[in-house]
């Protein structure tokens, strides 16, 4: 039976991963900075970060300002070991215009996401993400 603990790490990861998702569509840089370790690696098929700095910078480098997002995040799942945590997740990200009071859709993209994270003296940080896409409706 899983101990109140593994509850609460549980909870806080499943927060780390929504907050990441939070994060991309609304790009505050400061909460980017309490969801990643230093050393933290990025990896998509637009290619790789590593850091927090360069994490932000290849954000930056791959969005549009003419658009954003929605990033709907479920499916979390999160195995534990020690002071690591392993987190399987399926999303979907809406795109639309920027600009506009209540725009139109652009596109939706199904996503996998594998993170992992480690338990650090501030609390969870996520150390890998790989995102690998599905699918992809143009509007």
């Amino acid at each position: 039976m899983p101990h109140l603990t593994d509850a609460t790490d549980r909870a806080e990861l499943v927060a780390l991963v929504s907050r990441l998702g939070r994060w991309l569509d609304d790009g505050d840089d400061e909460e980017g900075r309490d969801l990643f370790h230093k050393d933290a690696i990025v990896r998509s098929p637009r290619g790789t970060a590593t850091g927090i700095d360069g994490i932000f910078a290849y954000v930056r480098s791959t969005s549009d300002d003419a658009e954003r997002t929605q990033h709907l995040t479920t499916d979390i799942l999160v195995e534990f070991d020690g002071d690591h945590a392993t987190i399987a997740a399926n999303e979907l990200v809406a795109y639309f215009p920027s600009g506009q009071a209540f725009p139109s859709l652009l596109r939706l993209v199904g996503l996998r996401s594998a993170f992992r994270a480690l338990h650090t003296q501030d609390g969870w940080r996520l150390t890998h993400v790989d995102i690998t896409p599905l699918w992809r409706q143009e509007a």
